[in-house]
């Protein structure tokens, strides 16, 4: 039986290594290579296969000497490619990919490793997590929690936490690296690991809040901090340690510190409600012990914002002035540097509360902050400062409906009005002549917010604004103010004023407009480009409050306009005179065609008349006449054949510059008045184009207009004028001709200028290149 038993055995193992030799020989000889042959190459491609759907072959063998082809297969040859690519960001990016995802799917999988290949992995972590390129760090990280999520499955198989998981904890907090990635894996641990907090141990802490001065490692380390009081507040001493230390942070003298316990730690306490309470406690406490001077302005004007946006909403909101005291605010709002002041400002502004009642005393805090800050240069900071104004108005409006509305004592408005008529009369007052600009346009602004926003005024909620409008009238001496803010020499103080005046607040008796019209028209005839911004301003503001004086200004402004053209068409140079310069007159018109609507044209056949047969006809002729400079070969060296040999002779300086000084004189003239032409012809566009006002064949004089302006102006200025008006042209013959309207069937069509533009660029002329750099331009709709 024992010989027999012997030779059995060799029978089985002779059959046994013939199968191994099938099974060998299949994998090879017949082609079917072995799934891990492809980590013989040299590129980290072979591993994009782990970003498809896991199959059950990956869990299986794969050949004679790998029994798990993910685990011992897969993880060696990642960890040896990285080893290989470590100094290529690129590859190591890829590297880090393939492994983070191949740890969520053993992590789907609850696949048990050995203790070596942890350690392999963990070593891995380690050597990148403070890799050059951020998405390595970041995959070290999800390398790592997956690392632990599978470590404890295995612990919970045993019962408890092994000894290997205590080392890591122990190792990751005694390393002397100070890394985002260390960090990021230390939170990590203590989230998976519930009963480690004795890791974090007081030293640790304190490691922490040292590295709130690096901007790298503020996020994390605010994250750390956070976790670590929640999991400790039943810990008295532990809750002490970061009251010490969160107090030092604030009073620290480096300033990244104090920012980023402002910026980043304070707002991640205030997402647990519970350590959110531990917090404002403390910082209530952290404010009453505060000796002045001790810890800056910025840091308790923070703490008390913070302090009053985040407690308890129940019904008794406290102020402001229960978390700082009011002798720190006021030096705030008289400190020498900005932000504070800002910081100060926005504090008394802000509330959580709506309809939160304003006190005298904050009241008065508004007045002393406003008063000092009107000559703001800073347009991002006069726009902080009236967003707080905005907000207090807001409060000033809810208040003051709640009071009505309840029957209270009208006497609890006082303070109120008492601001906004003092804030009403604090504004004119810094429109006076000589105030400069920071000045006015802050007082204009501020006007804007009491007569015309609706901060003091909604659709719902009038009743407050009905009780003051009558208080909140301005006198005649203080819209005169304002009627002098349409001659400012910025634009942006002549637009809010024109708004202002177009107010029923601001009706004015009495007023002498036609000598204010006589004034107007003197400024047309200066030659100075800002009384031409100024008088189209003043027209407005007179055509609004006169509007039946509109064919009489309409009739004047032709009259002028027809006497300079007839002496610019006997002497063109005239053009660049104070006798003959027409541009102030064509901005005037265009003023007063935005008075001329549709309506009213169809009712009064004058301004037909005078639009059809008089306006265009000299515009036309008016284009044509600054044609030869605009249109010329260098527009911005143009020069008249008279002053050729003045400019050559360069011996007399002085007639040099008086005709240099000339040159430039009628060039500008010259493209104003075309830039006024086209915006003409682009309000006609615009309001009369597909009615019976206009004849088709004035349409094809203005679409012919603006061909020629696209196609042969040189003056970089005057084309982009005529191009807005092209656009306008184009969408308005393409509208008419989708409707189908039979009236408008001979207007001429986009369609038409296409099929030039294309056959112009078929016959490949040189002198094309600068039309269609013109084109570029254009509207889209047009390109298209």
């Amino acid at each position: 039986m024992d010989a027999l038993a012997v030779v059995v055995d060799q029978v089985n193992l002779r059959c046994c290594d013939q199968v191994k030799c099938k099974i060998y020989y299949r994998m090879t000889v017949n082609g079917e290579k072995s799934r891990c042959d492809s980590f013989n190459t040299l590129s980290t491609s072979c591993f994009a296969f782990l970003f498809q759907k896991p199959t059950e072959d990956w869990f299986q063998t794969c050949c004679t000497e790998h029994e798990c082809f993910l685990v011992d297969a897969c993880i060696p040859a990642i960890l040896l490619f990285s080893q290989k690519y470590s100094s290529n960001a690129r590859a190591m990016l890829n590297i880090s990919n393939a492994l983070a995802r191949l740890m969520v799917i053993l992590k789907e999988e609850k696949w048990v490793l050995k203790e070596y290949e942890e350690d392999k992995l963990l070593d891995f972590v380690c050597r990148f997590w403070d890799y050059v390129s951020e998405a390595v760090c970041h995959d070290c990280v999800s390398i790592f929690e997956s690392l632990m999520n599978l470590h404890l499955t295995r612990c919970m198989l045993n019962g408890s936490l092994s000894l290997w998981a205590k080392n890591v904890g122990r190792f990751l907090t005694d390393l002397p690296s100070s890394c985002r990635g260390r960090y990021r894996c230390i939170l990590a641990y203590n989230k998976i690991v519930a009963s480690s907090s004795e890791v974090l141990t007081d030293n640790f802490c304190k490691e922490i809040y040292s590295s709130l001065s690096n901007s790298t490692l503020v996020a994390v380390a605010s994250e750390l901090i956070a976790f670590d009081a929640v999991q400790n507040l039943d810990n008295s001493d532990r809750l002490q340690l970061h009251s010490h230390l969160l107090r030092a942070s604030l009073q620290s003298p480096k300033k990244a510190i104090c920012s980023a316990v402002q910026k980043r730690l304070l707002p991640e306490f205030s997402k647990n409600s519970v350590l959110l309470e531990w917090v404002l406690k403390e910082l209530k406490i952290f404010q009453a012990d505060s000796v002045y001077g001790t810890v800056s302005l910025e840091t308790s004007l923070y703490i008390a914002k913070f302090c009053l946006f985040h407690q308890k909403r129940d019904g008794n909101i406290q102020e402001w002035t229960s978390f700082i005291d009011e002798s720190i605010v006021i030096s705030a709002l008289l400190n020498a540097i900005g932000q504070i002041r800002l910081m100060a400002w926005s504090l008394i502004c802000d509330h959580p509360k709506l309809a939160a009642s304003i006190s005298s005393r904050q009241l008065l805090l508004c007045k002393c902050f406003l008063a000092t800050n009107m000559t703001e240069q800073s347009p991002a900071v006069r726009l902080t400062i009236l967003s707080g104004l905005k907000k207090i108005l807001i409060r000033i409006r809810e208040n003051g409906q709640n009071i009505l509305k309840s029957g209270s004592d009208e006497n609890e408005l006082n303070p109120y009005v008492n601001f906004i008529c003092w804030l009403r009369d604090f504004c004119f007052q810094n429109l006076v002549q000589y105030a400069n600009f920071n000045r006015r346009i802050m007082a204009l602004q501020m006007l804007e917010y009491l007569f015309l926003e609706n901060y003091l005024v909604n659709n719902n909620k009038d009743m407050f604004f009905k009780f003051l409008s009558s208080k909140l009238k301005p006198t005649e001496e203080q819209i005169y103010h304002v009627i002098r803010c349409l001659d400012d020499s910025y634009q942006i103080c002549q637009i809010s004023a024109l708004r202002l005046l177009s107010s029923s607040f601001f009706e004015i008796r009495g007023f002498n407009f036609d000598s204010y019209f006589a004034e107007t028209k003197q400024q047309l005839f200066s030659i100075r480009s800002l009384f031409t911004l100024t008088s189209s301003y003043r027209l407005r503001f007179y055509l609004k409050k006169n509007p039946d004086s509109l064919h009489s200004v309409f009739q004047c402004l032709l009259n002028l306009c027809k006497d300079r053209v007839k002496l610019i068409s006997e002497d063109f140079l005239m053009i660049a005179s104070n006798q003959g310069f027409v541009y102030s007159i064509l901005s005037a018109f265009g003023v007063a065609l935005e008075f001329l609507d549709f309506q009213s044209a169809v009712k009064n056949d004058w301004c037909v008349t005078l639009v059809n047969h008089d306006l265009l006809p000299v515009c036309f002729q008016i284009s044509e006449l600054v044609s030869p400079v605009v249109n010329s070969m260098s527009p911005e060296g143009f020069v008249p054949d008279d002053h050729v040999n003045i400019i050559v002779d360069v011996n007399d300086s002085k007639k040099l510059k008086d005709s240099a000084d000339f040159c430039q004189a009628l060039l500008a003239s010259c493209w104003r008045s075309h830039k006024y032409v086209s915006a003409i012809f682009y309000i006609i566009i615009t309001k009369w184009l597909g009615n019976s006002i206009l004849s088709s064949e004035t349409v094809r004089c203005i679409c012919n207009y603006y061909w020629r302006q696209l196609t042969e102006c040189k003056h970089s200025g005057a084309v982009g004028a005529s191009v807005e008006g092209f656009e306008a042209l184009c969408a308005k013959l393409w509208s008419l001709s989708l409707a189908g309207i039979p009236e408008f069937a001979d207007l001429p069509h986009p369609d038409a200028w296409i099929k030039q533009i294309t056959d112009l660029i078929d016959s490949k002329e040189s002198w094309l290149f600068d039309v269609f750099r013109k084109f570029r331009g254009s509207n889209y709709e047009f390109c298209q």
